[in-house]
């Protein structure tokens, strides 16, 4: 992203929106939509990274934007809806233009919360990471959810025992 810009704001689903989403089995999800167009060959990379008591220990899951370069009104998303049994897992989902990507990770939290880490249009800017949600989890008593400045790294991320955040990168 060179010269072009691309913003990225909550979107809000509407009632028969919010009635279909329903249907899915799905448990939290935070929709985003995406508005510009970036460079010929720069491609928007998304990930996922993984916390515990606020240490980063992984980052692999990644993906990425279609490769046209415009973006009007494009709805991005992340969510994650739990599988309760014997292993207690948590669906991991990002919905993408192309698609949907998923994944499992184990949950044996007592209490967990989706947050959404933006309220308003941001402009993303290359290099310079974006949060845009976060699961995050707690075996305690206590867990709260709060907003970072502009979509920056979330200072409360270490109250949380484990934590999946979706950013830009």
């Amino acid at each position: 992203m060179k010269s072009e810009i691309i913003t990225v704001e909550p979107y809000e689903l509407s009632e028969q929106e919010i009635q279909l989403v329903s249907k899915t089995g799905a448990g939290s999800i935070e929709y985003f939509k995406l508005d510009g167009k970036i460079d010929r060959g720069e491609v928007l990379t998304f990930s996922v990274e993984t916390y515990k008591k606020g240490k980063l220990i992984s980052d692999e899951m990644k993906s990425w934007g279609d490769h046209n370069g415009t973006y009007k009104d494009v709805i991005i998303s992340f969510g994650t809806s739990e599988i309760r049994g014997g292993d207690n897992q948590l669906n991991m989902m990002i919905g993408v233009p192309s698609g949907l990507v998923r994944w499992q990770q184990p949950d044996k939290m007592t209490m967990s919360a989706m947050c959404r880490m933006i309220e308003e249009k941001t402009t993303l800017e290359k290099e310079k990471p974006t949060c845009l949600a976060m699961w995050k989890g707690t075996d305690g008593d206590s867990l709260s959810c709060a907003r970072s400045e502009d979509g920056g790294f979330p200072k409360w991320l270490e109250e949380a025992d484990v934590a999946y955040l979706y950013k830009f990168l």
